[in-house]
């Protein structure tokens, strides 16, 4: 972490380990989240476009609720490991 940061930037080591563990589990959990996303089939997002809906009501209406039961698994793995 201090390569990142500007020099005399001095961290506790604790907080410099909880950053960085925050930083590698966070790309496990957006590659679980990417993966329920990719599991949900085409007709789920042509039926959002169907509603009428746009991006960001179809993504938190229809799309996530979905996506995120299927990623339950994977996210509590993530958790665990």
């Amino acid at each position: 972490l201090n390569y990142f940061l500007p020099p005399g930037t001095n961290f506790d080591i604790i907080l410099r380990v909880l950053i960085m563990v925050t930083l590698f589990a966070s790309a496990y959990m957006a590659e679980v989240i990417r993966g329920g996303l990719a599991a949900l089939p085409k007709g789920q997002y042509e039926a959002a476009d169907a509603l009428g809906l746009d991006y960001w009501k179809s993504m938190r209406l229809i799309i996530l609720p979905q996506a995120l039961k299927i990623s339950i698994p994977g996210i509590v793995n993530t958790f665990i490991g």
